[in-house]
C-alpha cells in the first residue's frame, strides 16, 4: 500500500467518522429536548418497542464519546505520518 493511498483512506475514514458523530450529536440534542414523561420507541426489526427515555440518551452519549475518541486516534495517526 502506498503512502498516498493510506492518506486517502485515513481522510475518508475521518470524514465518515465525522458524519456519524454529527448524526449522533443531533440525536443527543433531540433526546435532551424530551420531557421526563415522554414516550420513546426503539426500532427493532419491523417493530417499535417502547423504551425508557434515559436508555437511548445514555447509549447516544456513550457512542458520541467512542466516536470522538476514534476520530482523535485517526487524526493522530494522520499527523504522525506527515
Amino acid at each position: 500500500m502506498s503512502f498516498f493511498s493510506t492518506i486517502k483512506e485515513l481522510l475518508c475514514d475521518l470524514k465518515m467518522k465525522a458524519e456519524i458523530s454529527e448524526s449522533f450529536r443531533k440525536a443527543s440534542i433531540e433526546l435532551d429536548l424530551l420531557k421526563e414523561d415522554s414516550i420513546v420507541y426503539k426500532l427493532v426489526g419491523p417493530i417499535l418497542v417502547r423504551q425508557d427515555p434515559a436508555e437511548p440518551n445514555a447509549n447516544v452519549r456513550k457512542r458520541v464519546g467512542y466516536l470522538t475518541a476514534e476520530w482523535y486516534v485517526s487524526v493522530s495517526v494522520l499527523f504522525s505520518m506527515s
